[in-house]
């Protein structure tokens, strides 16, 4: 995603009060509005975290949501650009997201509020011929199986790389794996439509799309946050709304609620 600066919104302004002095451009182009947000989530994309997103808009009215994926979320953060970001990093040797908060509160402080788990498959189209994560470790590696791959700095493709290591193979040899979609909604249609032969999604998408799928983990998605922002109002707010969705994410399909859904974590 990307967005202007405040200095780039008074130049386009500036130079639409000069288009109008000299008569120039037609009246119909409207005048730029001063945007400013009450919140600003980024990180990565998780059907959830919009449904959580539209329910916070309706005591939080000015929210700016863009999905960049998890490394990018605490980019984010650290330049001052975002509130929250939305975050699942897997680590080998220390399990989810504390570790790489702690990697990078080098010159700031990030928090982490604690949400909810996910389940994450391997969805396939429909036809293929893959009863097992064996089976689709085989396809993958003899190249029959095209996979369709996150961007960059996403979760889902650090996990990915891990699990195809995990398996002996060479990720960067996968058919599909370098090319980039930015959301979960992006490779699980490409899998509807046969244009992939599988993808690592939420079990959540691959049954809103009718794809078979194959278990693969539980992952913790969390947010994280600087730790000076935690007094902010709408952060107060939604970290009051998290927690009280406790009962409603455990209904949800391929996601259940922390032990410490809310908790602040430093």
């Amino acid at each position: 995603g990307a967005r202007l600066t405040e200095l780039g919104k008074l130049l386009l302004t500036k130079y639409y009060e000069a288009a109008e002095k000299l008569g120039y451009p037609p009246a119909s182009w409207r005048r730029v509005e001063k945007l400013s947000y009450d919140l600003v989530l980024t990180g990565s994309h998780d059907p959830l975290a919009e449904r959580v997103v539209g329910l916070l808009s309706k005591d939080v009215k000015r929210i700016g949501v863009f999905w960049t994926g998890s490394m990018g979320g605490l980019a984010s953060l650290i330049l001052g650009d975002a509130d929250l970001a939305g975050i699942h990093l897997y680590d080998p040797e220390g399990g989810y997201n504390l570790g790489y908060l702690r990697r990078f509160s080098v010159d700031v402080e990030l928090v982490l509020i604690k949400g909810y788990l996910r389940e994450m498959v391997m969805a396939m189209r429909p036809g293929i011929n893959v009863a097992s994560l064996e089976d689709l470790a085989e396809g993958l590696a003899g190249g029959e199986l095209r996979i369709a791959n996150r961007n960059r700095g996403s979760g889902t493709r650090i996990y990915l790389e891990y699990l195809l290591k995990s398996w002996g193979i060479e990720p960067k040899e996968v058919r599909g794996f370098e090319t980039q979609y930015r959301t979960h909604y992006d490779t699980v249609s490409k899998v509807a439509q046969g244009r992939a032969d599988v993808c690592l999604a939420p079990r959540y998408l691959a049954e809103l799309y009718g794809l078979r799928s194959i278990h693969v983990t539980w992952e913790e998605y969390d947010f994280a946050t600087l730790k000076q922002k935690t007094g902010k109002t709408a952060i107060k707010k939604f970290v009051r709304l998290l927690r009280g969705l406790e009962a409603e994410i455990g209904k949800t399909p391929g996601y259940r609620p922390s032990s410490e859904i809310g908790k602040i974590v430093e």
